[in-house]
């Protein structure tokens, strides 16, 4: 499957006098809002399960609205029950206050007036609308993985500056080994001057504080994590969540460095590699 983005757009200007638009942004789950006229609420749920066929993830929001058209679908109609006993509030309220009734509040109240569905026409108008829906789902799909391509090459771009990076520190570990060892050593030497102790003994605590700064699985990490990163890439679909879970794990490889490093070099490449994995989590934001 292509790598996809979670924003599109798309809109359908339907023959049965409705429009169909809908719009696809970044999401942590798939959310859906759906605005529909009146005459049409009995179809939302069908609507609903339409974008869930082709969406996973992403913020979606549907808005099906009614164009100027001679094809009716529903008659508003008074409800005179109702307007009735409106009529005796707003009368009372107006002898209260010694003003004059104000009709138009009527037109206000909700259930005053109501659409009066003709089966028929709804029956035909539904499959119209279902079918503008699919036709403008496929409309954010293909915008939606047109920007996953875009996307997939400034990750790869990314993801080279990060490799390069950490084949540095790879090779720049082994002098900080050197380093560290070679100023131990200097520290024990000046020790041994003024009290005996056992040179073996000391080689172990050498070894185990110099293995203590050793980066060098931090690094390997790194380098897993990066080629999980392309698989997922070349796998395409909804892998949003997965690479962002390994931007955050090679993140924290690359902190335990900073914190074990001693030589510059290396604290320098850790500084721009935080801020390169910064921008792939910017753009992994956008991934399906």
């Amino acid at each position: 499957m292509p790598l996809r983005s979670m924003t599109g757009y798309g809109v359908e200007i339907l023959n049965s006098g409705y429009s169909v638009e809908l719009r696809s942004l970044n999401g942590r789950y798939l959310e859906m809002n759906v605005k529909i006229p009146q005459e049409l609420y009995r179809l939302e749920n069908i609507f609903r399960g339409i974008l869930r066929e082709y969406f996973v993830r992403g913020s979606l929001d549907l808005n099906i609205s009614k164009r100027y058209s001679e094809k009716i679908v529903g008659i508003p109609r008074l409800n005179t029950t109702y307007a009735r006993h409106y009529i005796d509030i707003l009368r009372e309220i107006s002898n209260m206050s010694n003003s004059p009734v104000d009709y138009s509040t009527l037109l206000q109240i909700k259930d005053i007036i109501y659409i009066d569905i003709d089966e028929e026409s709804i029956s035909n108008v539904a499959k119209s609308i279902e079918e503008g829906i699919r036709s403008v789902c496929e409309k954010v799909l293909e915008m939606r993985e047109n920007e996953g391509i875009v996307l997939g090459n400034e990750l790869q771009n990314n993801l080279i500056g990060l490799k390069r990076l950490n084949d540095n520190m790879k090779t720049m570990k082994m002098s900080q080994n050197e380093q560290v060892r070679r100023g131990i050593l200097e520290k024990v030497e000046e020790f041994l001057c003024e009290h005996k102790v056992d040179n073996g003994r000391f080689e172990e605590e050498i070894l185990y504080f110099v293995n203590r700064l050793d980066i060098s699985e931090e690094v390997d990490r790194i380098d897993s994590h990066i080629s999980q990163f392309e698989s997922l890439l070349n796998e395409g679909g909804s892998v949003g969540r997965r690479l962002d879970f390994l931007c955050q794990e090679i993140l924290r490889e690359l902190n335990t460095i900073g914190s074990k490093s001693t030589l510059i070099d290396i604290k320098r490449s850790v500084i721009e590699g935080k801020d390169i994995i910064e921008k792939i989590r910017e753009q992994v934001q956008n991934i399906e």
